[in-house]
């Protein structure tokens, strides 16, 4: 959280901000793979406090992604549940590539990350 935090941080502008704190959590996951698998995969079978827990924490990308609204007047229209979809959609490419034995690979995502992140918010013209 906090070194996603930081990157995010010493970005200028949102989408920047964005694809910073991306690239922060995907390289500090590729650099920790066995700890990516128990984050991202082992956890889903942990039992559903863990499970909570899980949610929870990718959850508080929340705001940081609700804050692309503001990018365009379009976006104030997205659906409420655009933020979560996101989330899930994140999670579920990682979860996919570490249960692959593929987490040393996870900064090899960073285009299509970004353009998850990036294309509800910022229309296909900005990517």
């Amino acid at each position: 959280r906090e070194l996603v935090g930081a990157a995010a941080a010493e970005a200028k502008g949102w989408p920047e901000q964005a694809i910073a704190a991306t690239r922060a959590a995907l390289a500090f996951l590729a650099s920790e793979a066995d700890l990516a698998r128990l984050v991202l995969v082992e956890s889903r079978a942990a039992g559903p406090a863990v499970s909570a827990r899980f949610n929870e924490a990718v959850g508080e990308m929340a705001p940081l992604l609700r804050r692309g609204r503001d990018e365009r007047p379009e976006a104030a229209r997205l659906p409420d549940s655009t933020e979560d979809s996101t989330i899930g959609s994140l999670v579920s490419l990682l979860q996919r590539k570490v249960a692959a034995g593929e987490a040393a690979e996870l900064e090899d995502l960073l285009p299509e990350c970004a353009e998850l992140i990036l294309l509800p918010y910022l229309g296909p013209d900005q990517l």
